[in-house]
């Protein structure tokens, strides 16, 4: 199976910048990744990069828009940080199945048969 990362917005925080009102300027977001019925997930916050001429007033936002700016500015903090993001996940995704499949093949308490009331 392949993991699906699915990245969604939780928050935001904005502010006047020079003549522009509004601006968000930083944003808490999740990142989650699923394969199959398992999934993992982070927390983060992340400022974003200056407003530049395609800005675009808050109220007018949407959830695409800021996850790509979300992007932008990780990858813009460390060239690798989205991919840092989701290897984090995947090696946590990779530890839980793990996990999972061991506690498949530990052994299991059985009753005494001689302890049973008869």
């Amino acid at each position: 199976m392949t993991i699906a990362y699915t990245w969604t917005v939780t928050g935001a925080r904005a502010s006047d910048v020079g003549e522009l009102e509004d601006v968000i300027v930083e944003v808490d977001f999740v990142v989650t990744a699923a394969e199959g019925d398992t999934t993992v997930q982070t927390q983060q916050r992340v400022q974003l990069l200056p407003p530049g001429e395609d800005f675009v007033p808050f109220a007018e936002l949407t959830p695409q828009q800021v996850i790509e700016w979300v992007k932008l500015a990780c990858d813009a903090k460390s060239a690798t940080r989205v991919s840092v993001i989701e290897g984090y996940l995947a090696d946590r995704m990779q530890l839980h199945l793990q996990a999972a499949a061991a506690a498949q093949l530990a052994p299991q308490e059985k009753p005494l048969p001689w302890a049973q009331g008869g």
